[in-house]
C-alpha cells in the first residue's frame, strides 16, 4: 500500500526470478493488480492485522496509528465504479474464505471458468466443484506451468491432471513458469491474488485475494488467459497418457505427501 491510496496485490514478489532473469526458470509469467479507491482500505486493514500478528505491537490499534494508516478514508480512498472485495484466509481461522469464494465462483458459472495457478493440489471439495462444473457443460480451462520451480510439488500437480481431462476440462501448460493466481467466470466475476489452488494455501498460509465484480475487468482477465493459451501446449488424454512409466509412478508416490504440500 502507498499512502493509503494505492494498493497492489497478486503473485509478484521481490526477486530476480520475477523479472525473468532466473537461469533455468524462464520465462516467468505473473499477474498483479493495482487497486485504487475504497478497496485499498481492505488491503490496508489486512496489513495492520498481519503487522500485529508478526509483532504483537498493540500500538497499531491506537488512534495515532488509525489516523496514519486510514487518513484518506473520506477523500482519495473513496470512489470508483468497480465492485471489489478484499478477502483473506489463514491458519488463524477455520473458514477458508478464499477457497470457499473460488468454489462459489466455479459452482455458479453457467458458461465458462478459466483458472491460472502455479500449483494445483486441490482438496476433495475443490475437486468436486471443478468436476461437477465440467460435467454440467461449463467449459473449464486450467493453465499450469510447463517448467516447475518445485519438482516434487509439480509431480503432485501432474497427478491431478488426469481427472481434469477425463471430465472434459481443457488443460494448458505455459511454456515457462506460470506464477499467476487468477480465476474468472462468465465474463462477470474474477479473482486475482496470492492464493494458489492447493490445500496448503487454502489452510495453512496467510493469503489475500481481490474479488472483482465487473464484466469489463472479467473479460480482460479472460483475454489474458486466452493470450497465454496461444503460447501454451494444450494437453489431451492421448498426449498426457504418453508420459513415461517413471513419471506416472512418481506422481502417485508423491501424491501420498499431498497433505504436507
Amino acid at each position: 500500500m502507498i499512502d493509503g491510496v494505492v494498493g497492489y496485490v497478486g503473485g509478484i514478489n521481490i526477486g530476480d526470478e520475477y523479472m525473468g532473469t532466473h537461469r533455468k526458470i524462464t520465462p516467468w509469467r505473473d499477474t498483479h493488480l493495482r487497486v485504487t479507491g475504497s478497496a485499498v482500505l481492505g488491503l490496508q486493514e489486512q496489513f495492520v492485522k498481519d503487522w500485529y500478528s508478526a509483532s504483537r505491537e498493540k500500538a497499531v490499534f491506537t488512534e495515532k496509528y488509525r489516523a496514519m494508516f486510514f487518513k484518506h478514508t473520506e477523500t482519495q480512498a473513496l470512489g470508483g465504479n468497480i465492485g471489489m472485495q478484499i478477502i483473506s484466509s489463514g491458519p488463524d481461522g477455520a473458514t477458508e474464505q478464499i477457497k470457499r469464494a473460488i468454489i462459489k465462483i466455479i459452482s455458479s458459472a453457467q458458461n465458462d471458468v478459466f483458472i491460472q495457478t502455479p500449483y494445483y493440489i486441490p482438496d476433495q471439495a475443490f475437486t468436486e466443484a471443478i468436476l461437477t462444473a465440467a460435467m454440467s457443460g461449463v467449459k473449464v480451462s486450467v493453465m499450469l506451468p510447463g517448467i516447475p520451480d518445485k519438482k516434487m510439488v509439480y509431480q503432485v500437480t501432474k497427478s491431478s491432471i488426469q481427472a481434469l481431462l477425463d471430465c472434459g476440462a481443457r488443460v494448458y501448460l505455459y511454456p515457462g513458469f506460470l506464477h499467476a493466481k487468477m480465476v474468472v467466470a462468465d465474463d462477470g466475476i474474477a479473482t486475482i491474488g496470492i492464493c494458489n489452488m492447493d490445500m496448503r494455501s487454502f489452510q495453512h498460509h496467510y493469503e489475500v485475494n481481490c474479488m472483482i465484480y465487473d464484466s469489463a475487468t472479467a473479460k480482460k482477465c479472460r483475454e489474458i488467459f486466452e493470450a497465454d493459451a496461444v503460447e501454451s501446449l494444450e494437453l489431451t488424454r492421448e498426449s498426457f497418457a504418453e508420459r513415461s512409466i517413471i513419471s506416472k509412478m512418481g506422481e502417485q508416490v508423491f501424491r501420498l505427501f499431498t497433505p504436507l504440500l
